[in-house]
């Protein structure tokens, strides 16, 4: 499952310290677990745990940015009626929308490489 997917391949070196570990934001639907964080709930939160919220949901906004492009460029993916659970390879169709939104930003940086003034790969670089 995913907490075994996480364990292999967020982890940091094999008895290091746990600060090197990755892990995955969600929002607060998600529990805090080793890999999965999630804002601070409550309404006495201390700066830094306002600080946090409130850079975390910044860029939280940009991965939406993200999704919102692909299901705009490609609306297959995001058509509800069509894809059916087990019937439908939603995730080949996703994957291969992703792959392209990503060889037109190579192309012609999009809005989140703008606001982390990235420049994306080359299209020859990311094919490769």
């Amino acid at each position: 499952g995913l907490r075994e997917l996480c364990a292999q391949h967020m982890s940091g070196p094999p008895g290091g310290y746990r600060a090197h570990d990755y892990c995955l934001f969600g929002d607060q639907g998600y529990a805090m677990e080793r890999f999965v964080q999630s804002p601070f709930r409550g309404r006495n939160l201390n700066p830094d745990q306002e600080l946090f919220n409130r850079t975390m949901r910044n860029v939280r906004i940009t991965v939406e940015w993200g999704f919102g492009r692909v299901t705009s460029l490609f609306s297959y993916p995001d058509y509800k009626k069509g894809n059916k659970i087990f019937l439908s390879p939603v995730w080949m169709s996703y994957r291969v929308a992703c792959v392209l939104t990503n060889c037109l930003t190579c192309l012609k940086p999009n809005q989140v490489s703008k606001k982390f003034q990235l420049r994306p790969p080359h299209l020859e670089e990311y094919l490769s």
